[in-house]
């Protein structure tokens, strides 16, 4: 027991929940990520004249004027959609660095918390270091997409369907770190459930799927008098463009597998 009559265990506790709680310091180094977009703003801002001048779909362009008709639709500006994605993202950094501590004090009453080895010898090897807090960052990150998503899906909704796709393969990567953190995961299941993650990727993957193949190695499929026999072989799985002389072969379904097992690695 403390000198105060209280548990000395208690004690520990509480003073780790006021420090959880106390919000995080409001570091320069943190504010890097956001000068790529702060600079790209200001370059438009500087350089072009017509940045949040209103413009409209099938807007006709004059040399030194724009010109649109009563009957197009107005959408929105370039400078007032990265004016959005800036606040954005100021929003979701100041969200994270107010709930990542009052989240720290949870995951340690929970005892979801370990100990830093690399502390051992010092007076910090006994303190208690909370897991799984990427869900915080994560958690903001998809609920600033959903609203980028929302003025997103007005202008361009033939996208909808991709961004909707890449929305799930995070919650689902998301939800694997956190219950991998939480039920220590065996490695069967942190190999297989990835390549689950990246299939509303990949079903929705509508890009090229063929790829350029090495100098020396277009001899082994092709040479002056056509296919050679490896390559009449290898056509019975994927497909070699004869016109290109066997430097270019469409690899069809096995690219994506490639794919998938690429978001394993």
């Amino acid at each position: 027991k403390h000198r105060d009559g209280q548990p000395q265990i208690f004690q520990e506790i509480s003073n780790n929940d006021r420090m959880a709680t106390t919000t995080l310091p409001l570091k320069p180094l943190s504010l890097i990520p956001l000068l790529p977009s702060v600079w790209i703003f200001l370059m438009l801002l500087l350089n072009d004249p017509t940045f949040f001048a209103q413009t409209s779909e099938g807007a006709a362009y004059d040399k030194n004027r724009l010109t649109s008709t009563a009957s197009d639709t107005l959408s929105p500006t370039v400078g007032a959609q990265l004016l959005v994605y800036l606040a954005l993202g100021i929003s979701g950094y100041v969200g994270t660095n107010r709930l990542i501590p009052n989240i720290k004090s949870y995951m340690i009453r929970r005892g979801i918390c370990g100990k830093d080895l690399g502390k051992k010898g010092t007076k910090a090897e006994d303190i208690d270091i909370p897991e799984s807090l990427g869900i915080v960052p994560g958690a903001i990150f998809l609920i600033c997409l959903i609203f980028c998503l929302v003025g997103f899906a007005a202008n361009h909704p033939s996208k909808l369907l991709d961004l909707n796709s890449a929305l799930l393969s995070i919650c689902f990567m998301l939800f694997l770190g956190f219950t991998d953190d939480v039920l220590e995961w065996p490695w069967r299941y942190k190999l297989f459930l990835p390549s689950v993650a990246s299939l509303p990727l990949l079903c929705c993957y509508e890009g090229s799927t063929s790829i350029v193949v090495p100098i020396p190695l277009r001899p082994l499929l092709m040479n002056e008098n056509g296919l050679t026999k490896f390559g009449e072989f290898f056509c019975h799985f994927v497909v070699v463009d004869q016109n290109a002389e066997g430097s270019i072969v469409n690899l069809g379904l096995f690219y994506l597998v490639y794919m998938g097992l690429l978001a394993v690695f």
